[in-house]
């Protein structure tokens, strides 16, 4: 009796070492390894795992391959697997994933260990590893790493939010600005479908596109134009209304100090500056001089700008822009008028008529044109004390000019005028017209329709002044 309990004593003791998993041979490997290992390392799959490396036991239920559908479907992943590990025991060879992967021979199963693929960290021996899993509270770690991007700026609520079911037209279509439109036609067929564009282009000569503020005069009545309406409109063209481009000077004060505003909240470093277009600001002090050219010197003008001189060939002149104060050669000049359209704006204290002129520039040396400075007609030097405002595409010119002119008697005296002028990229416009007219991408009509809102902004400021 005694023998058979110490049988049956021995075989329970068989039976609970049977039972306690044994230490695999990465572990045995391992005896010099610190017993607290990285949480990286520990959840290493069999692909991560280096060659020279044994595999470690995986948690049971994972190998989908290797375990029973009724072990799988009824155990959850965090309860004990005892009875799992107790049937493996009679199997001919480990799982997958607890062999080595030179015993495999480099055969690895097609899903070997998805869960734990899963489970790896974004780091693993110090090296990044790529990881969809998102974490719901940020480490300052990830917060350096992947800094939050800029809000996106809020999307303008549509009239839908009030008014409910709601198009801008029965069309679904916003229909076009009448004036902005009128512009852009107007530009179109002066410059972008002109029959002598290769010439122009041949020859280097430039557009100038240029909008300015001032008063349109009726001849009929030496009096600002008055057509009884009340809101902005373009007038036809009736050789009957002149254009005089000069403002007062308080109100050259008062563009001059709206501009150098705008100047300062869009500068990067002003509040919300980085929002905006820069308006980037230069002031130059220049003298004009102007030069009749004589017959022999007029041959040398190209077609396409006699033809714009008209009967102007009578007296063609040459204007030459120096640096006040260094005497520098900055420009020579030979202007074409192309076209003008003018804008009433009864509203407003101020007008403006749309100029196209064709710019050439004089490629002889400037002492040829200096040399005819004896001309007895001469036109009196003017001396411009000039502020640019450039908007991307567009510029702002805001100018005093000081000249000679004859009073009672013969006397010489110095008047000053005051102007304001927007001016268009012509470069730009060019492009964007030729790739309307090709039926490419283009955005022809909103270049336009920010030069008109320009001179908009700038018209309707001078009301503040009334």
């Amino acid at each position: 009796d005694a023998k058979a309990k110490q049988q049956q004593a021995q075989q329970a003791q068989q039976a609970r070492q049977a039972s306690i998993p044994q230490p695999m041979a990465i572990d045995s490997d391992r005896a010099t390894t610190p017993a607290k290992r990285k949480l990286e390392d520990r959840d290493l799959s069999p692909k991560e795992e280096p060659e020279h490396q044994e595999k470690r036991a995986r948690p049971s239920g994972v190998n989908g391959s290797h375990a029973s559908q009724s072990v799988r479907g009824s155990q959850p992943p965090s309860s004990p697997v005892v009875q799992a590990r107790r049937k493996r025991r009679n199997r001919a060879q480990p799982p997958v994933w607890a062999q080595d992967v030179r015993e495999l021979n480099n055969k690895m199963p097609n899903h070997a260990n998805f869960v734990l693929q899963k489970r790896v960290h974004s780091h693993i021996n110090g090296k990044p590893e790529a990881s969809n899993r998102t974490s719901r509270h940020a480490s300052p770690e990830s917060t350096r790493a992947n800094p939050p991007a800029p809000p996106a700026p809020p999307v303008e609520a549509g009239p839908q939010d009030i008014l409910g079911a709601w198009e801008p037209s029965i069309t679904g279509v916003k229909p076009y600005e009448e004036i902005s439109r009128r512009v852009a036609d107007f530009l179109f067929v002066n410059i972008i479908s002109i029959p002598d564009m290769g010439e122009i282009i041949s020859r280097n000569i430039q557009f100038e596109i240029e909008a300015k503020l001032g008063t349109l005069i009726d001849k009929d009545t030496n009096h600002r134009v008055d057509r009884a309406l009340d809101s902005e409109c373009v007038l036809q063209e009736t050789q009957r209304v002149a254009f005089r481009s000069s403002m007062t000077e308080a109100q050259h004060k008062y563009f001059n100090d709206f501009l150098n505003e705008i100047v300062k909240q869009t500068h990067p470093r002003a509040p919300n500056g980085g929002n905006r277009v820069q308006v980037h600001y230069k002031h130059r002090r220049e003298v004009d001089r102007f030069f009749e050219l004589p017959p022999e010197l007029q041959a040398r003008i190209p077609g396409c700008i006699r033809s714009r001189l008209g009967s102007r060939m009578k007296s063609v002149r040459a204007r030459v822009t120096y640096d006040q104060k260094t005497r520098e050669v900055l420009a020579k000049i030979i202007k074409a008028r192309v076209a003008d359209l003018d804008i009433h704006f009864p509203q407003c204290p101020m007008d403006c008529r749309i100029s196209i002129n064709l710019e050439m520039n004089w490629d002889g040396p400037v002492e040829e044109l200096e040399q005819l400075g004896n001309h007895p007609d001469r036109q009196p030097d003017r001396n411009k004390d000039r502020l640019s405002y450039t908007h991307g595409h567009y510029q702002v010119d805001l100018t005093q000019v000081t000249h000679a002119s004859s009073g009672p008697g013969g006397a010489q005296r110095m008047e000053k005028e005051h102007e304001l002028e927007i001016e268009l990229n012509p470069t730009v416009l060019v492009d964007q017209g030729r790739r309307a007219s090709g039926g490419q991408p283009h955005r022809y009509q909103e270049l336009v329709e920010g030069f008109v809102d320009n001179v908009r902004v700038l018209a309707r400021k001078a009301r503040d002044l009334q």
